[in-house]
């Protein structure tokens, strides 16, 4: 839940601060950590199952700039690069370097959730710290 605290915007679930640069109508109505939570509990496959069922995991394309879904398929890697504690956009938090030789898809950089990183990979933390 996003509540005003001493003039600033604040998730009372996850801490997450907005700037105070932001109007009151940039402000989401719900936090990102919420849509983690749901979209978490949506999947709750394996990465092989994500594969057989074709999951289409939403990701920005930063070259096209737009909302895409890259379909999970054998051949799809997905690298993450730099993790941030705050949304980037719409609750994306990763920058990811994908590679989907069949779909064309090379050194393709786009954002995405972390939690949809670690349900495709398995890996407990989405990127390593340096």
């Amino acid at each position: 839940m996003i509540e005003e605290i001493n003039g600033r915007w604040n998730c009372t679930e996850c801490g997450y601060e907005w700037s105070a640069m932001l109007g009151d109508n940039e402000i989401p109505n719900t936090c990102s950590c919420i849509e983690e939570q749901d979209e978490e509990d949506c999947y709750d496959l394996t990465p092989k199952e994500m594969i057989a069922t074709e999951v289409g995991l939403p990701m920005f394309d930063l070259e096209e700039a737009e909302h895409t879904h890259v379909h999970c398929s054998d051949d799809l890697t997905i690298e993450c690069l730099v993790h941030s504690d705050g949304e980037i956009v719409d609750g994306m938090n990763l920058l990811v370097k994908v590679n989907q030789p069949s779909q064309n898809i090379t050194d393709s950089y786009r954002l995405m959730v972390s939690v949809d990183y670690q349900d495709f990979t398995k890996e407990e933390q989405a990127c390593e710290d340096d």
